[in-house]
């Protein structure tokens, strides 16, 4: 039986459109896998505190939000120098960051933005030595959760 051009195509086209169907739901399963296995972004190519994980007008920021919600009941010295590397070294910044965003403020915890408590954060970092970097620090756990606070060289 000869086959012409045309119906070569049309007895194709069902195992052709099955081929197409399952290609395209494959790719957000492969871009999903590759971005779970990419590296974090934003969080120190090594993994610590120490790597500049935040920057200078994001800890401005967080000074900022602290005068403006937390200075009423809390100082600055509370949660920098000494005191923090005595209660967070170890920790994870990740740690840190659902601790306040979890607890503050006192009276409605979890009212501000992400980005107010990773400012936050960057500014007790900042106050307490921590090199300045030039991204800034991610507003979601997960990625915090990677960088790791270390004691700062003495």
């Amino acid at each position: 039986m000869k086959r012409t051009h045309g119906s070569l195509i049309v007895s194709l086209a069902p195992a052709m459109l099955i081929a197409g169907v399952w290609l395209a739901s494959t790719r957000p399963v492969a871009a999903s896998l590759a971005a779970s296995h990419a590296p974090a972004q934003n969080v120190g190519s090594d993994g610590s505190a120490l790597a500049g994980v935040f920057t200078a007008d994001q800890a401005t920021k967080g000074q900022e939000t602290f005068q403006k919600t937390c200075a009423a009941c809390h100082t600055v010295a509370e949660h920098t120098g000494r005191k923090f590397e005595e209660r967070w070294t170890g920790s994870s910044v990740g740690d840190l960051f659902e601790f306040i965003s979890s607890t503050m403020p006192d009276g409605n915890p979890g009212s501000l933005e992400p980005a107010e408590y990773a400012s936050v954060v960057a500014y007790f970092l900042k106050e307490t030595g921590y090199p300045e970097g030039k991204d800034e620090l991610p507003s979601e756990s997960e990625p915090l959760k990677k960088l790791k606070i270390e004691p700062l060289p003495h």
